[in-house]
């Protein structure tokens, strides 16, 4: 082979054992896997000697009493010194760390295949290749002098915790059950509901203002405890006994969860009712929950009305305006006014005044939000309304319609006023008599005929 042929071969080897020297990573052997549950330990350095110094079931510890296996970063990183400067590769990793067991070595084959790629201008340049990579034989020698001089036998202490989280398990598994079984069969919540309002008609779900809650049973348990003990069964049973103990607290009551006063619906509804209810083992108890209904909203609040002369008719079911014109000629509506107790409001329709045709009525119904002043609106509106007050209000509604006979030539006015009694118009509980005219509330449906039945205005009665 000619010194040629030797250089370009000496080339290909020492690629071929760069490329083989990367590839290769460091990982800790496998171990067997003990026990069901995971454990893990605390390994420090103490006075040169490893220890065990902090056993948990927590899993930021460093390493996994069940296998060994660990959190240290095992990946290799290429780190490049220049005249023994680090110019490429992290900082944090081209060291030696024995606390995360790292180590630097240097990659003497990579170096001198890169100084014969370069012709020697690697090595005049003082550049030279090292492998930062995790120590596993450190690690494993540092987990088993931990063991040893911490006195750790991972058999029996594996063990012992798979016996005292089979404990556990059993002990959450029962309370949990006996806890929700007892609130599904032994307490009885009776309701009672008190219309303190008078407007009261069963139609919220009062039942969804309250709720009977259970206390949370937390479904893992944190231990820690220092490895230094005589015994692993003592230890654990005095963490058994302290989580019966915590369990116990934990189901001996329910939380009744409410507020005393709130809003559902239209209605203001006040709740009295315990905010605790113990475990009693065995017992049935009765827990009563009060429900009064102090006031009900009412929104958009207008009577029904109806007013006729011999030329046009006015309907209005409490939301839509009808005109109906009762001649053979055309009718125009002008203006519409609308009283409110003492407020008026009126509505020149100007150049979009409506025609009625002979017999006909409205095409299109008007809603009478369009024909009210603000004031009004705000007026129609009762907020917290009780009956016992209601009964000795009045309500004043009515309409003023100005309209023209077209063929005439003459402009007439449809006016008047109603009085309505407040509980009555909120209630319903009225009708108003297309013949007379009048308004016709609860009470004087239950009346004969007699002389105040001609009159159009008519004070009602006092409810008690």
């Amino acid at each position: 082979m000619s010194i040629k042929g030797s250089k370009y071969f000496i080339i290909i080897l020492l690629i071929i054992t760069f490329a083989v020297n990367i590839s290769a990573e460091t990982s800790p052997p496998a171990n067997d896997y003990i026990g069901k549950n995971p454990l893990y330990a605390q390994l420090e350095k103490v006075d040169g000697k490893y220890i065990i110094t902090k056993i948990s079931n927590t899993e930021h510890l460093i390493f996994k009493l069940n296998d060994l296996s660990h959190k240290f970063d095992t990946k290799k990183y290429e780190c490049v010194f220049s005249y023994g400067k680090l110019v490429s590769g992290p900082a944090d990793k081209c060291k030696d760390n024995e606390n995360v067991f790292r180590k630097v070595k240097a990659n003497v084959a990579k170096t001198g295949a890169i100084t014969i790629l370069t012709l020697g201008m690697s090595a005049i340049s003082g550049g030279t290749y090292h492998d930062s990579i995790f120590d596993s034989e450190a690690y494993n020698k540092a987990v088993e002098e931990g063991l040893n001089r911490s006195n750790i036998n991972r058999q029996q202490l594996l063990a012992e915790y798979d016996n005292f989280m089979d404990s556990i398990n059993a002990l959450r598994s029962q309370y949990s059950s006996e806890y929700e079984s007892y609130l599904k069969n032994n307490i009885k919540i009776v309701h009672q509901i008190q219309d303190e309002s008078g407007f009261y008609k069963n139609d919220v779900n009062l039942l969804s203002l309250y709720s009977v809650n259970k206390n949370h049973i937390p479904q893992a348990i944190e231990i820690a405890f220092n490895p230094s003990v005589e015994s692993y069964k003592t230890v654990f049973n005095e963490l058994l006994k302290s989580y019966e103990d915590r369990l116990k607290s934990i189901t001996s009551n329910y939380q009744m969860h409410f507020r005393n006063s709130q809003k559902i619906g239209d209605y203001t509804v006040e709740i009295v009712a315990t905010s605790n209810i113990p475990y009693k083992k065995d017992e049935t108890q009765n827990i009563p929950v009060i429900f009064t209904i102090r006031s009900k909203d009412f929104k958009n609040i207008y009577p029904k009305y109806i007013n006729e002369d011999n030329a046009l008719r006015i309907e209005f079911d409490g939301k839509k305006i009808n005109f109906v014109n009762k001649t053979d000629n055309f009718i125009q509506v002008k203006s519409i006014s609308v009283y409110y107790n003492a407020e008026i409001s009126n509505f020149n329709l100007g150049d979009k005044a409506i025609e009625l045709p002979p017999q006909a009525s409205t095409k299109d119904p008007l809603l009478i939000d369009i024909y009210t002043t603000a004031e009004i609106k705000k007026m129609a509106n009762y907020a917290n309304a009780i009956k016992g007050i209601a009964v000795t209000q009045n309500l004043s509604f009515g309409f003023a319609i100005k309209y023209r006979l077209i063929e005439q030539n003459i402009d007439k006015t449809l006016y008047k006023q109603n009085k309505y009694n407040l509980y009555d118009v909120l209630t319903g509980t009225y009708r108003v008599d297309e013949n007379q005219q009048k308004v016709i509330g609860e009470q004087e449906t239950q009346k004969s005929s007699s002389k105040e039945s001609r009159n159009v205005n008519i004070q009602h009665k006092k409810y008690k």
